[in-house]
C-alpha cells in the first residue's frame, strides 16, 4: 500500500529533515512551558524534543513539588540529566535539600547556575562531581558562604571555570577572588549608602580579568547616580550602574541571559553608554 503524501502546498512539521526541525525548535523551546506542550503534540514529537531540546530550556526548580516532579522526571528519562544546560534550583527549606542536591550533582553538563552557596559547596564536595562545563553562576540568597565553598574538595576547581559570577547581594569581605582566575563579568546589588561602591572598588582591584563589573540598584530609579559614584566610575572604566526597573527580577534577568535576550551585562554595557554621553554633553554645557 502506497504511504500518504501531504497535500500539494502543504507541509507538516515531521516531513521536514531531522536536522532542520531540530532547528526551528531550537528557538521556540527556550521556555519551560513550550517545551511541556511539545511533548504533549505527539509521540514521534515527543521522541524528538524530549532531550534534543532540553539542552535549550531553562530549568527552574523551585519549591518541593517542582524538584520531586523534576527528579521523577530524570528518573524515567535516560540521560536527560546530560541534557540539562540550564539550571536555576531552590529548595524551601531542611527538608528538600537532599533533593536540592541529588538534582544538581546529577545535571553535569550544565553551563549556567543558580543555586544557594550551601547546594553549591554540597556539589563541590561530592564525590561524584563532574561539573567542568559550567561557566556561568548565581548564587540566589542574602549572604554567600565563600569558606564553605572553597574548604572542599572541588571548590577551587570550580570557582577558577567560571567567567560570569552574579551575586544577589554584595560582595564579603572573604570574597576568594584569588580563585575566580577566568571571572571577566561581574555582577552585585548595592545600595546608595557612603563609601558602598569604594569599599567594592578596594575589593576588586588588581583583577586583571574582569571585564565589567555591573551595580545594581534600584535607588536611582528616577534619577542619577550620585557625584562620588559618577567619579567612581571615571576612574574605573569597567565599572557599570544598572537602574533595575520596577518589575524587575533576578529570576527574570537570568532568563533573559539564557533566552538570548538583553541580559543583564548588554543592558549594563548601554547603561554605561548613555551615561557617558550625557555627562559629555554636560561637561560641554559647563565650558561653554
Amino acid at each position: 500500500m502506497a504511504k500518504s503524501r501531504p497535500a500539494k502546498g502543504s507541509l507538516r512539521l515531521e516531513h521536514l529533515p531531522v536536522e532542520l526541525l531540530l532547528e526551528i525548535l531550537s528557538y521556540t523551546t527556550t521556555s519551560a512551558a513550550v517545551y511541556r506542550s511539545l511533548l504533549l503534540v505527539s509521540k514521534p514529537l515527543n521522541s524528538l524534543v524530549k532531550l534534543n531540546c532540553l539542552r535549550e530550556v531553562p530549568v527552574v526548580l523551585e519549591g518541593s513539588a517542582k524538584l520531586r516532579s523534576f527528579d521523577r522526571f530524570l528518573s524515567s528519562t535516560s540521560k536527560a540529566h546530560t541534557y540539562v544546560r540550564y539550571l536555576w534550583i531552590q529548595g524551601d527549606g531542611l527538608k528538600s535539600w537532599g533533593l536540592v542536591d541529588s538534582i544538581v550533582t546529577a545535571c553535569s553538563g550544565v553551563v549556567s547556575l543558580s543555586c544557594t552557596s550551601r547546594t553549591l559547596a554540597s556539589l563541590c564536595a561530592s564525590p561524584a562531581f563532574s561539573h567542568r562545563d559550567c561557566h556561568e553562576l548565581a548564587l540566589i540568597e542574602p549572604a554567600h558562604e565563600w569558606r564553605s565553598i572553597i574548604e572542599t574538595t572541588h571548590g577551587s576547581q570550580f570557582c577558577m571555570k567560571i567567567t560570569h559570577l552574579r551575586l544577589q547581594e554584595g560582595i564579603n569581605p572573604d570574597f576568594p577572588k584569588q580563585y575566580f582566575t577566568s571571572l571577566s563579568h561581574l555582577a552585585f546589588s548595592y545600595g546608595p549608602f557612603e563609601d558602598y561602591l569604594k569599599r567594592y572598588s578596594e575589593r576588586l582591584s588588581g583583577f586583571c580579568s574582569l571585564q565589567l563589573i555591573v551595580a545594581t540598584t534600584v535607588a536611582w530609579r528616577d534619577g542619577t547616580p550620585d557625584p562620588s559614584t559618577t567619579q567612581l566610575m571615571e576612574r574605573d572604566k569597567r565599572l557599570a550602574i544598572l537602574q533595575c526597573r520596577e518589575n524587575w527580577t533576578e529570576l527574570d534577568a537570568w532568563k533573559d541571559r539564557v533566552r538570548g535576550g538583553r541580559s543583564l551585562w548588554e543592558q549594563a554595557r548601554v547603561a554605561r553608554q548613555s551615561m557617558q554621553v550625557f555627562r559629555d554633553a554636560f561637561k560641554v554645557l559647563q565650558i561653554r
